[in-house]
């Protein structure tokens, strides 16, 4: 292969859809884990609650659950304008632009149990939206364009990784605060509705299934019956497991951060606490001194005032 004709792969329709939906596919992911549990901080969430937060992700492991039913079916009225893909990727992309902008509008000071269902429904939308793009992009992609088009997909989630993370934590620090800052994400999710309707449909769209058992066997017998299946699933768990302890690392570094953050905060209450202590100790000190002070009793005669010298000298 020439260069030109490499670098003719990237100028087609096909990966410049592929780029933009991958960018559809990141957005969602940092909103409902980093990005949120920083707004939840600033807003002085304990952190059981947050940690339990970090739940709302696991609609992203269980994903392989409902992969099927989306295979089996698609949305009627959009399937039969857009193709059997392009219109889950519709119905998903317009309803995570509205349950992110929910998510913004709600908040975590005022109704935490609605965001956290927010949360959950947000990530189920996005987990699903993953499963219907990936599928879209094998119907669509020859097999001579498929490395380019996992390299574009990964640029396209890595940026709007950074776009709701990094990006996201300075608009709602400096700009837009973090009700405005949702509603712009909002805005760029819905806009990937744009990319969904620019995207090609397959040139030979692949035959729907007639049965859920169809739906669930058949995918597990195509892959199972080539040669080196099992090879291939070994390397994909290796692959995974440096990232694994890589999180299990940074976690235990973030623990102890925390701890030391914790400790010192503790000690700044005590110090608090011992200094209110100490000026209350003052206060009522004084308050017995004017009481007993020796100044006030030079009037008594010396019979009765047999008790104001020690008491000079005790506050004096």
């Amino acid at each position: 292969m020439k260069f030109a004709d490499y670098l003719s792969v990237f100028r087609n329709r096909r990966i410049a859809a592929v780029a933009l939906l991958g960018f559809a596919s990141g957005l969602p992911l940092a909103l409902t884990s980093g990005t949120l549990q920083a707004w939840m901080t600033v807003e002085g969430i304990d952190i059981k609650t947050i940690g339990l937060f970090t739940l709302a992700g696991q609609a992203y492991v269980f994903k392989f659950l409902w992969a099927p039913l989306m295979d089996r079916y698609a949305p009627a009225g959009l399937a039969r304008w857009t193709g059997r893909r392009r219109s889950w990727l519709l119905l998903t992309q317009g309803l995570l632009a509205l349950g992110i902008a929910a998510m913004g509008l709600v908040g975590p000071a005022h109704a935490l149990g609605a965001l956290a269902l927010l949360a959950v429904l947000v990530a189920f939308l996005s987990a699903s939206q993953d499963i219907v793009y990936d599928a879209w992009r094998t119907d669509v992609l020859p097999a001579v364009e498929r490395g380019a088009g996992a390299s574009v997909m990964v640029l396209g989630y890595r940026i709007a990784m950074l776009v709701s993370g990094g990006l996201a934590l300075w608009l709602a620090d400096v700009w837009l605060g973090w009700r405005g800052m949702y509603l712009l994400m909002a805005v760029l999710m819905l806009g990937a509705i744009a990319a969904t309707l620019f995207a090609p449909e397959p040139d030979a769209p692949p035959a729907t299934p007639r049965s859920m058992e169809e739906a669930i066997i058949g995918p597990l017998k195509a892959f199972f019956a080539r040669r080196g299946a099992f090879d291939f699933l070994l390397l994909i768990v290796l692959y995974k497991l440096g990232d694994a302890f890589a999180g299990l690392v940074d976690g235990g570094d973030g623990e102890a951060q925390l701890g030391g953050d914790h400790a010192r905060h503790a000690d700044q209450r005590h110090e608090e606490r011992a200094g209110l202590s100490a000026r209350a100790e003052d206060d009522e000190t004084l308050q017995i001194r004017d009481r007993f002070d020796i100044r006030r009793h030079q009037h008594l005669p010396p019979a009765l005032d047999f008790g104001t010298q020690p008491c000079a000298e005790f506050f004096g």
